[in-house]
């Protein structure tokens, strides 16, 4: 299949909605390795809003696989539409709770937004995870960030 077909077949996916039912109709797992596929591909081109497509389209197919949250909210935050990013990293957090990422990345949007006690909770949600030393020195600085706008 070549990569026009291929682009124009996850489209045809993305856009459907079916009238008669108000949800999604589910997908084939052929199906969510395209999508899931063509979002990573736009998202690592730096096509936030077309990856937002694909993976929001994958999870409300398939709302309990993390790495459809992840690639939602990360596309979000990219396009700095950190509300919508935080919730993403919300439901990632829920689907894999002992990864402290989630709670990383929420914190940067709620600093974003200019809502800082939202982010220190955030951070006080990661700190709560182990932590290696490179997510430490992360919430270290991203503490500090909170600090200095609080002067």
């Amino acid at each position: 299949m070549m990569l026009k077909d291929s682009f124009t077949s996850s489209m045809e996916i993305v856009l459907h909605v079916d009238e008669k039912i108000p949800c999604y109709p589910l997908l084939q797992e052929s199906e969510r390795e395209l999508l899931y596929l063509n979002g990573y591909n736009f998202y690592e081109i730096g096509d936030y809003q077309k990856s937002s497509l694909f993976f929001m389209r994958l999870v409300l197919a398939d709302p309990l696989e993390k790495k459809y949250w992840k690639g939602f909210a990360s596309s979000r935050q990219m396009e700095k539409k950190y509300e919508e990013a935080t919730h993403g990293w919300a439901c990632y957090s829920f689907l894999d709770p002992e990864n402290p990422i989630a709670h990383i990345h929420a914190a940067e949007c709620f600093l974003s937004l200019e809502e800082n006690i939202e982010a220190k909770k955030a951070l006080s949600c990661a700190e709560n995870l182990p932590l290696n030393e490179d997510l430490k020195k992360r919430v270290d600085s991203l503490k500090e960030l909170i600090n200095a706008s609080q002067l």
